[in-house]
């Protein structure tokens, strides 16, 4: 023991003279350096990987709450957008409801005629008094009607856009009641045979919306197509019927989804995108 104590402070002896640890620190550093190296690159892997691994998981943390907010707002946006053009559609329907409009009423004036009225493009037109004296004779020789001048507000041609002689006819009633008797009896123009030369064929309309026009006429096509028995409109609103079937009652439309069912097409806008509120044929 006393020998192995000995040589033990020999060599703390040794380590503590300068020249042995100049002696030493050669070797020892060229062993260590690559060790050190290799420990320290596995740590800073380690982090980097660690640290890359936090990052992403807050990222996608942030990312996910940033798409759950925008989310949340876009359906409270789409969700306000709907509430406002069903608002809008209701305003625009109320607004039409005291109008009618006539079609295939013919322009009876000649160039010379003292009562029309030259345009901006130099055409001649009728003015509102001969408007009105034709839907009053229209109501009293074709719909058996007494409607008087004082039922209707305002009468006037709409603008189309191939100059034809009998633009449809927009009428604004004075009251719902003239307006109503007159789309109540307008059926009876389909069963009349017209005794003019040649033949006048007149419908009336209710005045729709831009959307109701587009459904209405997407309905009657797939009457066409049979798929739907009939199509109407009331107080500006679309109603189709299946079948005359026991049991079957009217369905109202308001949106083309509520057509989707009856047609094998994909996209009945397709059908409706020639179709104006202002242009409706009668069924």
């Amino acid at each position: 023991m006393a020998k192995k104590a000995s040589k033990i402070d020999e060599l703390a002896e040794l380590i503590q003279d300068e020249k042995i640890i100049n002696v030493l620190i050669v070797p020892l550093t060229t062993i260590l350096t690559p060790i050190m190296e290799k420990i320290f690159k596995k740590l800073i892997t380690e982090q980097s990987a660690e640290l890359s691994k936090q990052i992403e998981a807050g990222t996608q943390a942030t990312i996910a709450a940033m798409e759950e907010k925008v989310d949340a707002k876009i359906k409270s946006l789409t969700k306000s957008n709907t509430e406002l053009q069903t608002r809008v559609e209701a305003l625009e329907r109320h607004s039409k409801l005291s109008n009618l409009i006539f079609h295939g009423v013919p322009n009876t004036l000649t160039n010379t005629s003292e009562e029309s009225q030259s345009t901006a493009q130099g055409k001649i037109r009728e003015s509102e008094e001969t408007l009105r004296d034709s839907i009053l004779q229209i109501c009293h020789d074709r719909l058996e009607l007494s409607t008087c001048e004082a039922d209707i507000s305002t009468v006037h041609r709409l603008p189309t856009t191939n100059n034809a002689s009998s633009a449809p006819i927009i009428v604004s009633f004075v009251n719902k009641r003239a307006r109503n008797e007159i789309n109540a009896a307008k059926k009876l123009l389909c069963s009349q045979s017209d005794q003019s030369h040649p033949p006048v064929k007149i419908y009336i309309n209710e005045h729709l919306t831009s959307l109701s026009a587009g459904l209405f006429a997407a309905a009657r096509k797939l009457v066409r197509d049979k798929r739907l028995r009939s199509t109407w409109t009331s107080a500006g609103c679309v109603y189709v019927r299946e079948s005359d079937a026991p049991g079957t009652y009217p369905k109202k439309i308001n949106t083309l989804q509520d057509l989707a069912c009856y047609s094998q097409e994909a996209d009945l806008l397709d059908s409706t995108t020639s179709s104006g509120a202002l242009h409706q044929e009668s069924e």
